[in-house]
């Protein structure tokens, strides 16, 4: 929580906790970076200073139930009216199939493939 924290501060990167509407659980987390931060493990990549890269979770209890899309949806209202990023970019590995038919159902296509090297993993893109 402190890395996180001081990131935030030093605005590098954003972490927010998602609770339930009285604040007493704890229904997910979004991470909000910038895509630069990604660059070194890619090469090649080139992006722009303000490109962001977002990932999400939310918990699989029935506490969690319809959050996701309900979640997804404000998000991309949030990105798209409150913060100056040229583009952001929904983040999720692929064996994630639950989130990657979410991103399809609402619309998103997959335009890019990104290693996350403190993940040691692939992550799909989708805008």
């Amino acid at each position: 929580l402190e890395m996180h924290d001081g990131e935030h501060r030093r605005r590098e990167a954003f972490t927010y906790t998602v609770l339930s509407p009285d604040r007493s659980t704890c229904l997910g987390c979004v991470y909000i970076t910038p895509l630069s931060r990604h660059a070194p493990a890619n090469p090649g990549m080139d992006p722009g200073p303000r490109e962001a890269v977002v990932t999400f979770w939310v918990v699989s209890t029935p506490a969690g139930e319809g959050i996701a899309v309900a979640l997804l949806e404000s998000l991309r209202r949030w990105l798209a009216e409150d913060w100056e990023f040229e583009s952001a970019s929904f983040a999720v590995r692929r064996e994630l199939v639950e989130q990657v038919r979410l991103f399809h159902e609402s619309g998103l296509a997959d335009h890019r493939r990104i290693f996350v090297a403190a993940r040691d993993s692939e992550f799909s893109l989708y805008h």
